[in-house]
């Protein structure tokens, strides 16, 4: 049987990505995206960790910001480490972004006008 890891997520960023880079070189983008399901009393707030790689990471920490809304593609993963102090497995899951479309950008959240494209890389 054929294995595949895809997640697709819409959200809004808690925080700005923040950027980092490799010993490679590589472009690193980390930022938690915060999504909802259900409404009224019943809403869900879930909140995922992603990361971001060379051009993409670049693109996210040029155009998104905290609160600005985003559509990411990639796959899921998890980190598991034992906590120093206690000694108990922890772990986590984050989600390796592939793809982003950005639903909402800073020029957008900063009175750029609606329809004006000349900024976005695509």
């Amino acid at each position: 049987m054929p294995n595949h890891s895809l997640i697709v997520q819409v959200g809004h960023l808690t925080r700005d990505p923040e950027l980092k880079y490799a010993p490679s070189g590589t472009t690193i983008a980390n930022f938690t995206l915060a999504t909802n399901y259900g409404s009224g009393e019943k809403k869900e707030v879930c909140f995922i960790d992603i990361v971001l790689f060379g051009s993409v990471a670049e693109l996210a920490e040029k155009y998104l910001q905290k609160g600005s809304a985003v559509l990411v593609e990639g796959r899921l993963t998890q980190d598991r480490w034992e906590d120093k102090k206690t000694g108990a497995k922890q772990s986590k899951h984050k989600i390796v972004g592939n793809r982003i479309m950005f639903l909402s950008n800073k020029q957008e959240q900063h009175g750029r006008e609606p329809g004006d494209e000349s900024e976005l890389p695509f």
